[in-house]
């Protein structure tokens, strides 16, 4: 068992230590719970630190100043063999940063947590020429690819990488079964939701969340409905929100509530008073409100993402319908809202999420895999 792991969030973005269900602090958490001392490294103009103790382990959290090439992060601080070798291992997101490819070189034992299924370089030709010259360093290099969905493990053995495992992203599930009293901004959505009958979407509000394909099935479903209503809990850019709406009748309009922000822990008081969740990403590394959706016990529906893949098993846990047809969204919604029974799908749903993506599943399947 590995005493000491180095933990890079390669991206060059800052990341507040307030942030809700930070992925890399769940995962290292779980770590730290099995003797493990940690250290995450993040992004960041001005350096920092916070120290959380376990009985047996800490969790350091640095957040450090790095080279921002388009969009990757190089951290001159961490290149040291010297340093380096204070970790018995070492743990790098994403295969498309550089990151990745230097630490795999200075340390023996270095893994890689991977997410994107699809091309996130700014300029498309950069990944065949980043491929060309670093492919081959990574698949000798880095001993395993952890990867977060299905789609993220097709996409890097269509490139020729075979150490993969897909272990999926984890969820805190005790967070929700601590005593959480509702504030009063979410006592008024509470109120809303319990006198309406509504879907619901959560996150931004914009063209990759599939806002327009949203309203669009919204539309049709408030011609069968009359008094569906549809609760959007996030932000989004003002102008492009009326611009979408300008396309629909006032009644649409009059039939969407914009809450705005909410605490993400109170969000547990209002998945399920939903209807249905909504999430027609176009794309989804893997979508954490899918995650939240279904551990509170709510219908999903989503568009095939890296989250829906892994997480939903057709029909069964839930829904995953193509979004190039708004007919389909709008049968299944109309089914479900007529069909009283559906407390077997939701109990599934929470079930897949306790049983298999919590924070202490991830760690359990990537320690099968790390050498020490």
């Amino acid at each position: 068992m590995a005493k000491r792991i180095l933990y890079l969030r390669s991206g060059p973005y800052e990341i507040s230590g307030a942030s809700y269900n930070l992925q890399e602090v769940g995962l290292l958490s779980e770590f730290c719970k099995r003797g493990i001392d940690c250290d995450l490294y993040y992004y960041s103009h001005e350096s920092k630190k916070k120290i959380i103790d376990f009985p047996t382990a800490q969790l350091r959290i640095h957040w450090i100043k790095g080279i921002k090439i388009l969009r990757s992060g190089i951290y001159p601080a961490l290149l040291h063999k010297s340093f380096l070798n204070n970790f018995d291992v070492i743990i790098c997101s994403e295969y498309s940063q550089i990151m990745t490819v230097l630490l795999s070189r200075l340390h023996s034992n270095v893994y890689c947590y991977n997410g994107p299924y699809y091309n996130l370089f700014k300029i498309k030709s950069t990944e065949k020429i980043y491929d060309r010259f670093f492919l081959k360093i990574l698949n000798s290099n880095v001993k395993y690819f952890f990867c977060k969905s299905e789609l993220a493990t097709n996409y890097l053995n269509e490139k020729g990488i075979s150490k993969t495992i897909t272990v999926g992203v984890g969820q805190n599930i005790d967070e929700y079964k601590k005593d959480v009293i509702p504030d009063d901004n979410t006592l008024t959505l509470m109120k809303y939701m319990d006198t309406n009958e509504c879907l619901l979407i959560v996150g931004s509000i914009d063209d990759r969340k599939n806002f327009p394909f949203t309203l669009n099935v919204f539309n049709q479903l408030i011609k069968i409905f009359p008094e569906l209503r549809l609760v959007v809990v996030g932000k989004g850019d003002v102008g492009f929100i009326q611009k979408v709406l300008k396309k629909y009748p006032q009644q649409l309009q009059k039939s969407i509530y914009f809450f705005g922000m909410i605490n993400n822990k109170q969000l547990k008081f209002i998945y399920p008073r939903a209807k249905a969740f909504l999430m027609p990403s176009k794309l989804e590394i893997f979508g954490m409100v899918l995650l939240e959706a279904m551990a509170n016990g709510v219908i999903a529906i989503s568009s095939n993402n890296g989250g829906a893949q892994t997480l939903i098993k057709n029909r069964v846990n839930g829904f995953i319908e193509p979004i190039d047809n708004t007919k389909s969204w709008v049968d299944l919604i109309t089914k479900i809202l007529e069909k009283n029974d559906l407390e077997v799908m939701k109990n599934k749903a929470k079930e897949t999420i306790e049983s298999q993506f919590s924070w202490s599943n991830i760690a359990d399947r990537m320690i099968e895999k790390i050498e020490i």
